[in-house]
């Protein structure tokens, strides 16, 4: 096909592809040309600077508007893609001494995800408040005590929300009051600890009244692991939480292996698990059974714990949490 165009050397067009980017040269070079061409002094040279329209568009589009513009102020394990940063802040600010983000357990792959979740509703809200309970400070060397010292989880929770940035409001449920005491008062700037036993009902609900009653955005479960208490956890604290927030249970791979129980100041019973997962050696249910009898009832769209909408099995972890909005 022959076109009888000529081109800038006065040579007929012979292929479609030139003819269409000379098009689009024109059409670029108007619209541009068509723009207002705004001139401004420089008062410290004397030289003129000049602007036009679209480079002004350009740089206010640029500049994110409320409640967005908090997405630029925060950490950088916030903008990234991939989790490893997260881990990488976990690491930094528990100074090793935490196995959350270890290849043993591997949990920055779920933590990364729900925590973008909370921190970028924070800003929508324009409300950089963020409440955290954790169960257990990791006062046995044999439980979550990593290096021969607790709190590792707390101080990690700390670095990952920093101030001024996050306003975090950070608890600690522990079992073993000398050793959480003695904590507490060596680390009054990263959390608030709070005594009573997991697997008492009354327990957990006085402390949520202690902590201040506001719902918390994320409670986690990193206790004795027994599957009794995990499942309690489970019935009970959801109604705490605040709209989307999350209640972590760590460690339920205690459905399916037997080890002894971090009972704070002692070793306690084994967890009961075996390789069937859904039965303890006394025929209870373990946490993974009381999970997937909460998951049928998702499947028929009930809620297993009221508000709860969702529940993630993860490595050796679950996550339920609760409608975002209504």
């Amino acid at each position: 096909m022959k076109f009888k165009g000529k081109d800038i050397g006065g040579k007929p067009f012979k292929n479609p592809m030139y003819v269409a980017a000379a098009v689009v040269i024109v059409l670029y070079t108007l619209s541009v040309n068509s723009k207002p061409t705004v001139v401004t002094e420089i008062p410290t040279t004397g030289a003129v600077a000049v602007q036009t329209q679209t480079q002004r568009e350009i740089k206010e589009i640029a500049v994110l508007p409320e409640p967005y513009a908090c997405l630029d102020k925060l950490p950088e394990w916030f903008k990234t893609s991939s989790p490893e940063k997260f881990r990488t802040a976990i690491l930094e600010g528990s100074e090793g001494l935490t196995d959350k983000v270890h290849i043993r357990h591997a949990y920055h792959h779920m933590y990364y995800r729900y925590m973008r979740e909370i921190v970028h509703r924070a800003c929508e809200k324009g409300n950089m408040k963020i409440r955290i309970m954790e169960i257990g400070l990791g006062c046995h060397p044999s439980g979550g005590m990593v290096k021969g010292t607790p709190g590792g989880s707390a101080k990690g929770w700390r670095h990952v929300f920093p101030a001024p940035i996050f306003d975090l409001d950070l608890h600690i449920f522990e079992f073993d009051k000398a050793c959480g005491t003695k904590w507490a008062e060596a680390n009054k700037d990263i959390a608030t600890v709070h005594f009573g036993d997991q697997g008492n009902k009354d327990d957990l609900i006085r402390v949520v009244n202690e902590a201040g009653g506001e719902a918390f955005d994320v409670i986690i479960d990193d206790g004795s692991h027994l599957n009794h208490h995990q499942i309690l956890a489970a019935e009970v604290l959801p109604e705490y939480l605040a709209m989307g927030g999350i209640l972590v249970l760590e460690d339920i791979h205690s459905a399916c292996m037997n080890w002894a129980a971090n009972m704070g100041t002692h070793k306690g019973d084994g967890t009961g698990g075996n390789k069937g997962c859904l039965k303890l050696k006394n025929g209870d249910p373990t946490i993974l059974l009381a999970l997937l009898e909460m998951q049928k009832k998702l499947v028929m769209k009930k809620e297993p714990v009221k508000d709860i909408i969702h529940i993630d099995l993860c490595f050796e972890a679950a996550v339920l949490q609760k409608y975002i909005a209504k």
